[in-house]
């Protein structure tokens, strides 16, 4: 039995029965969602339940609820800023784009990856931009937009903050944040 002879995309290595469908295959958009190397980001959820030792690194800190339906939310937290360090493609998915972010609230690095849209996993939020200027609406609910809108649209990163985070670009994690 003879196997037939497959067109491949260069990107993902995936075989296709027509040229078309291989040129479709490289061919379709990578989503960045505009984030670049050295950008600093939200992400409401991956926080921290014990005050971080270096403030720095905390976009802003979120009280107590206890009328909220969320044991998440029934004691302080603190949202931190992370940094984007590179961008990269998925190992296992050639075509999803993904960033690994850092954060440093205890001194030591806190990294992963993220999918650069958001999509499957955690939302990302630009600080200081209005919701139309955020990806998260294109695939998620609002729901952190709508109860953290306030802070997102507040918080501003220190200019100690954007210096001293300058050295961490360029560091890459395989690990899901």
């Amino acid at each position: 039995m003879t196997k037939p002879i497959l067109y491949q995309c260069p990107i993902c290595e995936s075989g296709y029965a027509t040229m078309e469908e291989a040129v479709a295959c490289r061919d379709q958009p990578c989503d960045w969602s505009g984030w670049k190397a050295g950008d600093l980001c939200l992400i409401p959820g991956e926080r921290v339940y014990t005050e971080p030792e270096d403030p720095m690194w905390v976009a802003f800190k979120q009280e107590a609820d206890p009328s909220s339906g969320s044991h998440f939310d029934q004691k302080p937290s603190w949202h931190l800023w992370w940094l984007i360090t590179c961008l990269h493609m998925h190992d296992r998915d050639k075509h999803r784009a993904i960033v690994t972010v850092l954060s440093r609230p205890n001194n030591q690095n806190i990294t992963g990856w993220n999918p650069a849209n958001g999509y499957g996993h955690y939302q990302m939020f630009r600080p200081g931009k209005p919701l139309s200027e955020q990806t998260v609406t294109e695939y998620h609910n609002t729901y952190y937009w709508d109860m953290l809108h306030e802070q997102i649209m507040a918080a501003v990163p220190s200019s100690e903050l954007l210096g001293r985070s300058r050295h961490f670009v360029g560091l890459m994690s395989r690990n899901l944040l």
